[in-house]
């Protein structure tokens, strides 16, 4: 059987509203349609992993409200192992608020991390069992700084390969660098270490330079419709013809290619080869209704590596 990846990070419940224009202030809109969806870091990456026909844990908290019990409950349905999710009592489950206007693309959001920031000093020694004989660990940067160094931590005691989603980096403590196998950066955390307004290729390889030099052993920066820059201690590498810029998963396609990149490394595919797959599953997926982008079927993945050799090596 297929070894289980743990995901650790946020849990949120997502209410997408549609509107016909956008509020001004004082102003009121009626939305044309509401929708709920179970959001956030470690619950998007984990259903995209059985999607992809893989496994996967979760090791996160919701609130002490209806949201929290919804959001266990679809996340268990949905064939993920919730024995990682912890009720955090008297506090809301995580919320994001993703307003949309009928015909634009780009949304406005807005979070409120509720149990996802309620963790502290220590609380994860007693999910270290969920650590044990674990070969992969996906951790997200939006849980606190505390829980972050501590879940890594724990997964390089217990032999893991630890990807880490970086975003925002800067929040990211200096001794937690040397723990982490792959750190996964955004265009802004590109634009943070540089201090550039906008990022390009060559900003974006001074940055993952950067990330390396932290103690970080493999730095992989997701772009575009298309585009991974890979950085490793010997040499860069680039995938795909996508130009660089500051539309951050407008399609909300991130989180898919770092549920196919942890998949296909734990299946044992070496670098390179799972960062295709990564990037074609994030390639093929698309933005439907809602939050979420649609997770491509094994099948369309498969055929479309057949014909497409994606993989080239851009100077």
């Amino acid at each position: 059987m297929e070894e289980e990846i743990l995901f650790v990070g946020t849990i949120n419940m997502g209410v997408s509203l549609y509107l016909p224009a956008a509020p001004t202030l004082w102003d009121t809109v009626k939305a044309d349609e509401t929708r709920l969806e179970t959001d956030g870091t470690a619950s998007r990456e984990s259903v995209s992993t059985v999607l992809l026909g893989g496994r996967a844990a979760v090791l996160g908290r919701v609130g002490s409200d209806a949201f929290g019990q919804t959001m266990t409950e679809t996340l268990r349905g949905r064939g993920v192992d919730v024995q990682g999710i912890t009720v955090a009592e008297g506090v809301p489950s995580g919320m994001i608020f993703v307003h949309r206007v009928r015909g634009e693309q780009a949304p406005a959001l807005i979070y409120s991390a509720g149990a996802n920031d309620s963790y502290q000093p220590g609380d994860l020694a007693e999910f270290e069992s969920l650590f044990e004989g674990r070969k992969t660990v996906v951790i997200s940067n939006r849980l606190p700084a505390c829980a972050v160094t501590e879940a890594a931590a724990m997964a390089k005691c217990h032999g893991a390969f630890v990807l880490l989603s970086a975003t925002p980096v800067e929040r990211l403590p200096l001794e937690l660098y040397p723990s982490v196998d792959i750190i996964l950066p955004n265009e802004a955390d590109v634009c943070t270490l540089t201090g550039r307004q906008e990022p390009d290729l060559k900003t974006a390889r001074l940055a993952l330079s950067t990330l390396l030099e932290r103690g970080a052993r493999t730095a992989i920066l997701k772009y575009g419709a298309d585009g991974v820059l890979i950085a490793t201690g010997n040499e860069f590498l680039t995938l795909g013809q996508s130009e660089m810029g500051m539309e951050i998963d407008k399609n909300g396609d991130r989180n898919i290619f770092v549920a196919a990149l942890a998949l296909a490394l734990n299946r044992g595919e070496g670098l390179y080869s799972a960062a295709i797959y990564a990037q074609a599953a994030a390639f093929l997926s698309r933005a439907k209704e809602g939050i979420r982008a649609q997770v491509p079927t094994r099948e369309e993945l498969r055929e479309h590596l057949r014909k497409n050799p994606i993989f080239s090596e851009q100077n």
